[in-house]
């Protein structure tokens, strides 16, 4: 009996060790630092292409994000043209730099595709959920935010979506209660169940004018349908 005991408790350990490895690799690692001027945001590795010229990435992240980045650029005339200081930061410590570039976006639902360049091998992708994902995902629906905010590496806060088909300005977002802070525009909300990429970060409530407040759990995500949508319209599905 007691080695059986000690069996299973060796098993759940492995099982632990495993889960937190996938966590890791699937949700935390895909995840990045975008930077420039006094402005910072995050973003989301979601697609590896190896081409005869090498390793190609792509990435989503929100327009806002790469907006506020290039803004003092008074020079830029084509914005696929400009470069974007990229930062993945791995759990090991290793941190790898990369260039992005936006070569799609869309204003109203504040999202941005990128395509990243890099000397070195930039690891872990997410894996974008299935379009019908979105039916299986309503109130109370467990899931993981990741971004860097204030410029930080990339940190991963739990909660649960609060509410669908929440509109502002005429766009369809989730409300989701895992803290978040200014920095996270443009990082992964991710399924806690399966790990996949289901949305994409784009914007928290503040409470006043003179001194607003950050309310850190009331943050609003772009859906997986929106961002399919998009994707396919952009002829990048």
């Amino acid at each position: 009996k007691k080695d059986l005991q000690l069996e299973m408790a060796g098993w759940a350990t492995d099982r632990r060790k495993d889960r937190l490895h996938e966590l890791e690799t699937q949700v935390l690692s895909p995840v990045f630092q975008l930077s420039g001027g006094e402005a910072v945001g995050s973003a989301v590795l979601m697609h590896r292409e190896d081409t005869a010229e090498g390793t190609r990435y792509y990435a989503l992240s929100c327009y806002h994000v790469i907006r506020d980045i290039l803004e003092e650029r008074a020079d830029k005339e084509d914005l696929t043209q400009e470069e974007v200081a990229a930062v993945f930061t791995h759990a090991d410590g290793i941190e790898v730099d990369a260039t992005a570039r936006m070569i799609a976006w869309d204003i109203p639902t504040d999202l941005a595709l990128l395509e990243l360049t890099s000397d070195y091998d930039l690891r872990n992708v997410a894996r974008l959920a299935p379009r019908n994902r979105n039916q299986e995902l309503g109130v109370f629906a467990n899931i993981y935010t990741v971004g860097c905010p204030l410029g930080t590496a990339a940190q991963a806060t739990s909660g649960e979506i609060t509410r669908t088909a929440w509109e502002v300005d005429g766009e369809d977002y989730w409300m989701v209660s895992s803290p978040a802070y200014f920095g996270n525009s443009g990082g992964g909300v991710f399924h806690a169940d399966t790990l996949e990429l289901v949305g994409i970060f784009a914007k928290i409530y503040t409470h006043g004018s003179y001194r607003p407040q950050v309310i850190t759990h009331m943050g609003l995500a772009i859906p997986i349908d929106t961002i399919h949508d998009w994707l396919s319209d952009a002829g990048y599905d």
